[in-house]
């Protein structure tokens, strides 16, 4: 079963709230008729916001704090994450915003891919956005967003949207997205001969250097207020870099035995071409795993013409070019401009698609 309940004041002048609590038996599943995320949760969540809308020193501006929490069907606490957020609008309509956010430390019964429970790190995170006048013939937004955590976890993320109306039947938008993540507790494999406290299995996690490079870019034709044609292209490109491996010491904690640095532990990589091989003595014990360090590309693009042949009933006309590559890299270097231009010359291939919905006169 699924069941959801919310409670929410929203007609007031000033101050708003919202609650609602999720249940997600373990048993659900449905699967075969869409597609479920997970299930195994119950999660509460509580929202309180005040907004001042009367034209004065600001044209608006506004705070809101949210909690929300995450528990299994055993009762154990997964997540509890407080944020706190603000937005301000000046008087000549350019926008403002950010929040900042703190994820206590909390558990993960997904992290070991079906093994026991680990413990998962506390962060603490901000971001900030700001927008221009959105009447504009130009326009922009920006957005940049921090987050590091206990365990030295780092994300940072930037992005620039841009919009160009220069009148008439034109539009154009599009702009890049960097992001570089440090995850220092990225699973990498599941192993036997393992100790008595992880029940005789080896779960290998590694800290996972990523950098991630994008852009997306729109145009849109109208040749008249039904027809219209619609193109979007978005070249990607990833790399991935694996480190200071080591295995889960014991359940509920996320404290790893780091591979060379654990007495009685030693670490080894073969050379030559990528994928290398990771060897690691344990003991009397040896094992061995890929370094899957990676570069990935991909160019995705659209063009989509759409006629509104009667009111309510559409014709599409759809023609997408997916082009991508992933290889294995040793100790790739950061994702760049070089490999979002390089993107385009991936293997791939073209898909054309023709839709038309029909409004019944009923």
């Amino acid at each position: 079963y699924r069941a959801f309940m919310e409670l929410e004041h929203s007609d007031g002048e000033n101050w708003f709230f919202e609650t609602q609590v999720l249940a997600v038996s373990p048993e659900f599943d449905i699967n075969d008729a869409g597609a479920l995320g997970r299930a195994d949760r119950i999660e509460a969540q509580a929202d309180l916001t005040y907004n001042e809308n009367t034209v004065g020193t600001f044209r608006s501006w506004g705070l809101s704090a949210e909690i929300e929490s995450e528990w299994n069907f055993d009762g154990d606490r997964l997540q509890t994450r407080y944020e706190a957020r603000w937005q301000l609008g000046l008087l000549n309509f350019w926008r403002f915003g950010g929040e900042f956010d703190y994820r206590g430390a909390g558990l993960s019964d997904t992290r070991t891919r079906g093994g026991p429970l680990m413990g998962t790190a506390g962060a603490t995170g901000f971001s900030i956005n700001v927008s221009s006048p959105f009447q504009n013939r130009f326009g922009a937004n920006l957005f940049a967003f921090y987050e590091d955590d206990t365990l030295g976890g780092r994300v940072l993320s930037t992005g620039l949207s841009l919009q160009y109306r220069p009148g008439g039947a034109w539009q154009f938008s599009g702009g890049p997205n960097f992001t570089h993540s440090v995850n220092t507790r990225q699973f990498v494999t599941t192993l036997d001969d393992g100790r008595a406290e992880t029940f005789g299995r080896r779960y290998v996690f590694a800290e996972l250097d990523r950098h991630t490079l994008s852009a997306q870019f729109r145009a849109n034709y109208a040749f008249n207020p039904d027809l219209s044609l619609e193109a979007y292209f978005e070249p990607f490109a990833a790399t991935g870099s694996y480190s200071n491996y080591g295995e889960l010491r014991e359940p509920g904690t996320a404290d790893l035995r780091f591979y060379g640095r654990e007495p009685g532990t030693s670490i080894s990589e073969s050379t030559g071409s990528a994928p290398r091989l990771i060897t690691v003595d344990d003991g009397p014990d040896q094992f061995s795993f890929i370094r899957e360090d990676f570069r990935a590309l991909s160019f995705r693009s659209n063009l989509v013409m759409r006629w509104e042949w009667l009111p309510g009933s559409t014709l599409f006309v759809v023609w997408q070019l997916d082009r991508g590559g992933f290889g294995f890299e040793n100790g790739p270097d950061s994702a760049g401009l070089g490999d979002l231009f390089d993107s385009p010359g991936e293997p791939g291939r073209n898909f054309f698609a023709v839709k038309a919905t029909y409004w019944l006169p009923i």
